[in-house]
């Protein structure tokens, strides 16, 4: 017997000890955005910024504390205006809420998180009525771009589901110029993945401006995977 610490306490014991807790280990995942709809859709652009129909896309990486509050705000790209990147990190900084990023124990930790916010000016004198302004739409394809059959093999448990948002930069052609995950799931590959599907296979009717001229736009999609019950 090796006795190496208190009465009944020896190495085989120990060694089953650290094999149970790693058994308990999970994959880290990165924080998550909480209802950012309730405090990003107030985040409006300042007059006289940018011209009637203009949209400008600031990019910012959070640092998000162990507790999910979020402590500092790094423009990644700026949107050429430094009013707008301030205010959109003012925003995140004053009223931003995330789930914490989670070691392999699944312990609350620090972490960043990454997303792109497209600024739009319009003119509420326009006449709603008159104005050719309109959203990309996309194409009527659109629920094969991403699907169950891409899932790779043993990607996910028996029946798991996990659910991420993506915000789609759409040119003026029609093309998928840009994919961001706004509120990421637990498997941030599969994120990933279904954003290069979307680059890949994605398609749209472009966005239109107020007197009907194409230009870039954006759209707000939602990728769920789902792995087989049987």
């Amino acid at each position: 017997m090796w006795d190496i610490g208190p009465k009944g306490c020896d190495m085989p014991g120990l060694m089953l000890i650290a094999m149970a807790a790693v058994s308990l280990a999970t994959a880290p995942t990165p924080p998550r955005m909480e209802a950012s709809g309730a405090w990003l859709g107030n985040v409006g652009v300042p007059a006289r910024i940018l011209k009637r129909g203009e949209r400008v896309r600031t990019r910012v990486s959070i640092a998000v504390s162990p507790d999910g509050a979020p402590r500092d705000c790094t423009v990644t790209r700026s949107s050429g205006h430094a009013m707008l990147d301030d205010r959109i990190c003012a925003a995140v900084i004053a009223n931003g809420h995330f789930q914490p990023a989670r070691d392999h124990m699944g312990k609350p930790v620090a972490g960043t998180f990454d997303f792109a916010w497209m600024w739009e000016a319009f003119d509420t004198a326009i006449d709603a009525a008159t104005s050719k302004a309109a959203p990309p739409k996309r194409g009527s394809d659109a629920g094969l771009w991403v699907t169950t059959s891409d899932l790779p093999r043993g990607a996910l448990k028996r029946g798991e589901v996990v659910v991420s948002d993506m915000l789609i930069t759409v040119s003026a052609t029609g093309r998928v110029a840009d994919c961001t995950i706004t509120d990421p799931s637990t498997h941030p590959e599969l994120d990933q993945h279904a954003c290069r599907l979307v680059k890949a296979r994605g398609h749209y009717r472009p966005a239109r401006d107020a007197a009907g001229r194409p230009t870039e736009g954006i759209d707000w999609m939602r990728s769920r995977w789902q792995a087989p019950v049987d």
